[in-house]
């Protein structure tokens, strides 16, 4: 079995982790986006949103990066249905 480390991926991986850490950090311990200036706030705001592309990414990553094979029976998809008609039914 070969196996490459593909470093653009991780670079990738690790930009995600950087931008996941700074959206806690921007709306746990600093609060920008409640600040009384204007200009902080609206920078606070531009932080949150670029940040949260991070968590995308990193989902991105953890769904190319998943090497292992799944193993579903036939009936998945009519089962989902049978889930939904039930609840539709009740309502």
């Amino acid at each position: 079995m070969k196996t490459e480390r593909n470093y653009g991926l991780d670079l990738y991986r690790l930009l995600a982790m950087l931008m996941i850490t700074a959206l806690h950090v921007n709306y746990q311990q600093l609060n920008l986006m409640e600040h009384n200036v204007p200009s902080v706030s609206s920078m606070g705001y531009l932080i949150e949103y670029i940040c949260f592309c991070g968590v995308n990414c990193f989902a991105l990553l953890t769904g190319f990066l998943f090497k292992s094979k799944m193993n579903y029976d036939k009936k998945w998809f009519s089962k989902v249905f049978e889930i939904t008609s039930v609840k539709l039914r009740t309502f």
